[in-house]
């Protein structure tokens, strides 16, 4: 009788694992990719909301959840406003009521348990993040179906340089962006996804890829990072970490809800303005930058969208004010943080209050 060794043993396991995979895509799974959900969790987003929803609707999603939670600006009142268009809100306050280590991730969960139905593939993202091709005729669809079959499907950030105009739009014609290491994963929906975090799946024996149809290649085990590169990548994903310096400010205020565990008043995962690394220049085709900036306009500065825009910047700005008194009332433990989150902010306002100090 034949002996097998561990490590045959292994091997063998894991081909058997890649056969019954290459099963699921061939028998139950359509190889083409023809739905994508986006997903979000959000709060406090009101401003940015409107574009993010409209971006990923142009660019091919078919279905996009917001799961909104502890809001106090005007969130809510979007809804009406996008009856007709494949986008549903979900209050989730109870999930950030919950003790949990991360609510985020059980409803990136949840939601992914839930989607195998009714479309192919669903992608996490938060509101400051928009996924873009490099060219602007591509879709969602169409970049995943032009590469190679895959379990996940992870694009690079690229952070925005941006410093001075407020509420700008995210993609404009010329933008300058810092390339870094972090992803974020599209998943199949058929997956029964045990482990993640916010950038990517965590399961052994995925077929996991790189958006230039590579294999995923990660920088330490959290895979949420991948070395930088300036590969023929289809697509990327256009980070806005920072936006203009009032909106920055008026950001740190908001904190991270985690349970019931006690936190800072101001937010700790940010690092000011620091000079980028390395920064690439990136200009769109001016003909396919005019279809979509027409598709933005008109959507974004309808009479209804521009009044309900208009309250959401100024709850942006009321919560600057309460970020300002924050900081000049800010105990010992938190002005050794915000030395950190305020490096590079020139604001006079806030250069004030920290001369005072």
């Amino acid at each position: 009788m034949t002996k097998f060794s561990p490590l045959m043993m292994s091997r063998s396991l894991r081909l058997l694992k890649h056969l019954y995979r290459d099963f699921v895509y061939t028998t139950k799974r359509k190889r083409n990719i023809e739905k994508i959900k986006l997903v979000a969790v959000a709060r406090n987003e009101a401003a940015y909301l409107p574009e993010w929803i409209f971006h990923h609707l142009y660019f091919g999603f078919c279905e996009i959840d917001i799961y909104f939670n502890q809001c106090s600006d005007n969130t809510e009142e979007l809804i009406p406003l996008l009856k007709g268009l494949p986008v549903n809100f979900y209050n989730a306050d109870e999930a950030f009521e919950r003790p949990s280590n991360s609510p985020q991730i059980e409803i990136y969960k949840k939601s992914l348990a839930s989607s195998g139905k009714d479309c192919d593939a669903v992608m996490f993202l938060d509101i400051d993040e928009f996924w873009v091709p490099v060219d602007l005729d591509d879709s969602i669809i169409k970049v995943c179906n032009s590469l190679p079959k895959f379990d996940t499907l992870s694009f690079q950030w690229k952070n925005k340089v941006e410093k001075q105009t407020e509420f700008s739009r995210a993609l404009e014609s010329t933008i300058c962006v810092e390339l870094k290491e972090q992803v974020k994963t599209l998943v199949r929906s058929h997956l029964k996804i045990a482990k993640m975090n916010p950038h990517n799946c965590l399961d052994d024996d995925l077929l996991q890829r790189f958006a230039d149809g590579s294999l995923f290649e990660s920088k330490g085990s959290e895979r949420s990072r991948t070395c930088i590169r300036e590969s023929n990548e289809r697509a990327f994903i256009l980070h806005r970490m920072n936006r203009s310096e009032r909106e920055y400010i008026a950001m740190l205020i908001r904190g991270r809800p985690i349970g019931d565990k006690a936190t800072s008043v101001f937010k700790n995962n940010r690092t000011g303005f620091l000079p980028p690394d390395k920064t690439q220049r990136v200009a769109q085709n001016k003909v396919k930058y005019q279809k979509y900036d027409y598709y933005m306009r008109k959507r974004l500065e309808s009479v209804s969208m521009q009044q309900f825009l208009s309250v959401a910047r100024e709850h942006v700005l009321l919560r600057y004010t309460a970020c300002l008194k924050a900081i000049s009332h800010a105990n010992s433990k938190d002005k050794v943080l915000l030395k950190r989150l305020l490096k590079g902010v020139t604001l006079s306002e806030v250069q004030q209050i920290l001369s005072e100090d």
